[in-house]
């Protein structure tokens, strides 16, 4: 209800105004109270998008992330060359870094749920000399049989005690080198 004499709103029945303290009583309210108004009820009218199909314009082959070197899983394609001589010039600080990151991206591949990180894998590396390494290099490639099967519905072929054997006779480069090119496979295709 409204105040006859400064308009102010007030609430239900109340007897004086708040805003000016003005006599409310029934006589002047009835003649400054807002008619109840009730909103008709208009339907809006049903109107429904109509389901257009876009065609596949795609070429065979054709990768939308082959030019950002990411693909859809979160994995980054690196080229192999790049990371043997950055490996080389840094005299191996940058090796450990594609190792952390190796890891990192087969453990995105796997979607597994508590994978143990790459800085966990060099840190285990380093403290037990080594030998961490090749356990990591066997589980490898089990990891990649898990992400092809995730991926493409089949295994394929476990190269686990390939990996293990090279990194036995310290061509873990070339352990790394085919792991990069199995994950470069997965992050195109």
């Amino acid at each position: 209800m409204f105040c006859n004499s400064c308009g102010h709103q007030n609430a239900d029945g109340a007897r004086f105004c708040i805003n000016c303290g003005a006599d409310m009583s029934a006589a002047t309210r009835s003649a400054y109270q807002q008619p109840n108004y009730q909103q008709p009820d208009y339907q809006q009218p049903g109107y429904q998008q109509p389901n257009y199909q876009q065609p596949n314009y795609q070429q065979p082959g054709y990768n939308p992330y082959a030019s950002t070197g990411y693909s859809p899983m979160g994995i980054s394609r690196r080229e192999i060359i790049t990371c043997i001589l950055l490996s080389i010039v840094t005299c191996g600080i940058y090796g450990i870094y594609w190792l952390m990151c190796m890891v990192d991206d087969l453990n995105k591949a796997c979607n597994e749920p508590q994978p143990t990180t790459g800085g966990t894998v060099v840190l285990l590396t380093l403290v037990t000399c080594g030998i961490y390494g090749f356990i990591w290099a066997y589980r490898a490639g089990e990891q990649l049989c898990r992400a092809r099967q995730a991926r493409y519905g089949y295994p394929g072929e476990n190269n686990s005690v390939l990996y293990l054997v090279l990194s036995l006779f310290g061509l873990s480069i070339v352990t790394y080198c085919l792991i990069q090119s199995e994950l470069n496979k997965l992050a195109t295709q």
